[in-house]
């Protein structure tokens, strides 16, 4: 019994201060105007609410997802477009969640990935295997690479490469090692391969002015079996 009684009092201890913590910043249309982010389908998600009562969503790293709109505070809500359904709940003056989405926002962008700097002078027999794309960088932006179709990949033997995927299509290259990279260049396009110190794999495709980046993680899976690439 007295166990229980201290587990109560613990509860209703923690329920008073997380009352108090949100009662000595109580949200208003004034505090919540500005940028929010979140994350969501394996992208950053921004919202931008202006003091003129309009909204701005978007995905920043897909072209054309942006959306606007009219937004009004109400009773702890965010409506939407003048509808009479909350859209967001507004948990403090830094917490947000966007119900339908399912998605906490908050003042700072979250980072899906940050890469760790490439391992210098490795033996050429630590890329042998198969590689399994996690994340993508492009334009500055960091993407799950999920979103963006089937996944993509690279099995590595020797200095052989045979790349999979939608995000760099189907082929089998001839790369050479060199400075503990590999690379392989045909005209202005160049695909550089090295591995991090985290573990994930880099692969840096460049053609002319046009560069992304793959970080692949190492998979037990089976090679593909292509024709090499003239």
């Amino acid at each position: 019994m007295k166990r229980k009684q201290k587990i109560v009092i613990a509860l209703l201890l923690v329920t008073s201060i997380v009352s108090l913590a949100l009662a000595e910043s109580p949200a208003s249309e004034t505090t919540l105007t500005g940028d929010w982010f979140g994350e969501t389908q394996g992208m950053i998600l921004q919202l931008t609410l202006k003091e003129d009562g309009r909204y701005t969503a978007a995905f920043p790293a897909r072209e054309g997802s942006e959306v606007t709109g009219t937004w009004e505070f109400r009773d702890g809500f965010l409506y939407l477009d003048g509808s009479d359904v909350p859209a967001v709940n507004v948990l403090g003056e830094d917490v947000l969640k966007w119900t339908e989405l399912d998605t906490f926002l908050r003042r700072e962008a979250p980072l899906l990935y940050t890469p760790a700097e490439p391992l210098a002078d490795i033996p050429q027999e630590i890329y042998a295997g198969t590689w399994k794309a996690l994340y993508v960088g492009v334009d500055g932006a960091m993407l799950m690479a999920n979103t963006l179709g089937e996944p993509s990949g690279a099995y590595i033997e020797g200095t052989s490469v045979a790349l999979t995927g939608p995000l760099t299509g189907e082929a089998l290259l001839e790369a050479t090692y060199a400075d503990g990279a590999l690379r392989w260049t045909d005209g202005n396009t160049t695909i550089t391969l090295q591995l991090q110190q985290d573990g994930f794999l880099r692969l840096t495709f460049t053609a002319g002015e046009n560069t992304v980046t793959l970080y692949l993680m190492g998979m037990a899976m089976e090679a593909p079996v292509e024709e090499a690439e003239e």
